[in-house]
């Protein structure tokens, strides 16, 4: 009898530290959210919030992009290059690869937060901080010095235009050579584009 009651008392503190220990994980399981200032391969700027999961999937990519982005840029300029070749050919003229319209993309952590709405609050306060530094009536980006740059001429704004979208067709051209060439390394897919970067445009 006193045994038995001796296995009921191990039972039951065998079931209560398991109880203690599935507690205790759980406390630890908590989410968290982190807010994320991205850019893209054309430096535009954007805000996220991502869960710990997909942080850390985001941290993997762009350890890959690290490694890879310099030879995947380089078969992205030889093949524009070799198609540029043969648009001479045909009597156009020669676009050269403009490199430095793309670059690695970034993503710098601007909060941890357990709650979900104040990791949304904290996107907010900085879409909208963002915003208005670009868009707002009081724009430091128009001053030097002291000094307001003059505006520029519709000339100028049709050259800039025309840069950016050429811009453009080599990061979605380099997306593409970027993909395969890191498939051919590792056999992976490549990360995500970044999407979620449509608040500014830095040329």
């Amino acid at each position: 009898m006193k045994g038995v009651n001796n296995m009921k008392k191990r039972l039951t503190v065998t079931v209560l530290m398991l109880t203690i220990c599935a507690t205790i994980f759980a406390a630890t399981q908590i989410e968290t959210y982190y807010v994320v200032q991205q850019t893209n391969f054309l430096k535009d700027k954007g805000f996220k919030v991502y869960t710990t999961a997909e942080y850390k999937a985001l941290q993997e990519q762009m350890k890959l992009e690290k490694r890879y982005f310099r030879p995947a840029l380089k078969k992205s300029k030889d093949k524009w290059d070799a198609e540029q070749k043969e648009l001479v050919k045909s009597g156009k003229k020669k676009v050269m690869f403009p490199a430095s319209a793309v670059s690695p993309r970034t993503a710098i952590v601007k909060g941890k937060y357990k709650d979900k709405e104040k990791a949304d609050d904290k996107l907010s306060k900085l879409e909208n901080a963002e915003y208005d530094k670009i868009y707002g009536k009081d724009k430091k980006s128009n001053k030097t010095g002291g000094y307001k740059r003059p505006e520029k001429s519709e000339e100028a704004q049709l050259k800039d235009e025309k840069k950016h979208l050429v811009g453009v067709e080599v990061a979605k051209n380099f997306q593409k050579s970027y993909s395969e060439y890191l498939k051919e390394k590792t056999g992976k897919e490549a990360p995500t584009y970044i999407e979620h970067v449509e608040l500014t445009r830095r040329h």
